[in-house]
């Protein structure tokens, strides 16, 4: 009689699961917020919204100001990555739900300049980096949290 283990080579054997950690995708992720974050503030967004009859309140600011609420906005992701750096299961959780954000905030850059028929700041960056921000959702999802294989 055949046990449920002894169907299958090596049933018994578990090996220890080689699973990717989501963090290791933190300095990409942060190149392209980076990047994508001085397109926007070098080409001047908020004076394109201007432009363009766009209201959009967190661009209605003066360059200056736009400038430093990207960086802020980049320090809290910096911060809250590092904070969370231990917990394995949080930072997964973190960095699906900001490569979501991503995705759809490039989307959303994309969409706008294809409306306005512009080259919106910020557009160049979105093209290149839509693809490869899912692409990371999807490597870091299919990161497990556990280290050793389920049978």
């Amino acid at each position: 009689m055949m046990t449920e283990t002894s169907n299958t080579p090596f049933a018994d054997q578990r090996q220890p699961m080689r699973t990717e950690n989501p963090a290791r995708y933190w300095p990409l992720v942060f190149f392209m917020f980076a990047l994508h974050g001085a397109e926007e503030v070098l080409l001047d967004l908020p004076g394109w919204a201007r432009e363009q009859r766009i209201d959009i309140p967190m661009i209605s600011f003066n360059q200056g100001t736009f400038a430093l609420v990207v960086v802020l906005v980049g320090v809290l992701v910096f911060v809250l990555a590092f904070v969370l750096r231990r917990n394995r299961k949080l930072m997964r959780l973190y960095q699906m739900v900001f490569l979501i954000g991503m995705s759809l905030y490039f989307l959303v850059h994309v969409l706008v300049g294809v409306f306005t028929r512009s080259m919106e700041p910020g557009m160049v960056t979105s093209i290149v980096f839509l693809p490869v921000s899912i692409w990371l959702f999807t490597r870091v999802r299919a990161a497990r949290s556990d280290q050793v294989a389920r049978a």
